[in-house]
């Protein structure tokens, strides 16, 4: 008998999670522009520093740190630093959604159970997903990486995407 697991026997969640992997991947993509116009260096090299760091949470963190610690305030800065605090929560969902045990129900919804440390620690039970819950983060996840997409084109054409600040 062949093992098998709710994903399995859902197929229209299994393709939700998929389009949501896959549109991730393009959300990355515009991450790793943004660092190669902050660091000033070409898509390669900024992919390999971006690599570097395991975890997204530690990847936006160097992007907010670069942004404010070298670039003065403006309201390019501002929007930046905007755009990937709603990329570190929708992080959360999608480590939700990805990295949980799947469990099949009667209705028309999955339950998930999150196997992060903190909710085995808290005892946490399974909850309901819905398939609109799943696409409703892919669609927030294309719309932060258009908008980051948008951010880099109309900082390329006018000014420097930030004003560095002197060294001192």
């Amino acid at each position: 008998m062949a093992y098998t697991t709710a994903l399995d026997e859902h197929p229209e969640f299994a393709a939700l999670l998929g389009r949501l992997v896959g549109q991730w991947g393009a959300l990355e993509h515009a991450l790793i522009a943004v660092l190669a116009r902050l660091l000033n260096i070409d898509f390669r090299p900024a992919k390999m520093v971006f690599n570097t760091f395991p975890a997204l949470t530690q990847k936006i963190g160097l992007l907010e740190r670069l942004s404010k610690n070298f670039f003065e305030a403006n309201d390019a800065r501002e929007k930046l630093l905007a755009l990937l605090k709603e990329t570190y929560a929708a992080n959360d969902k999608r480590n939700e959604y990805v990295h949980a045990l799947w469990l099949n129900s009667d209705a028309d919804e999955l339950h998930v159970q999150s196997i992060s440390l903190q909710s085995i620690a808290k005892h946490l039970e399974a909850k309901a997903i819905l398939p609109a819950d799943v696409e409703k983060l892919r669609a927030a996840v294309t719309f932060h990486s258009e908008l980051l997409s948008k951010f880099l084109y109309f900082q390329r054409n006018d000014a420097p995407l930030l004003v560095a600040l002197p060294i001192q």
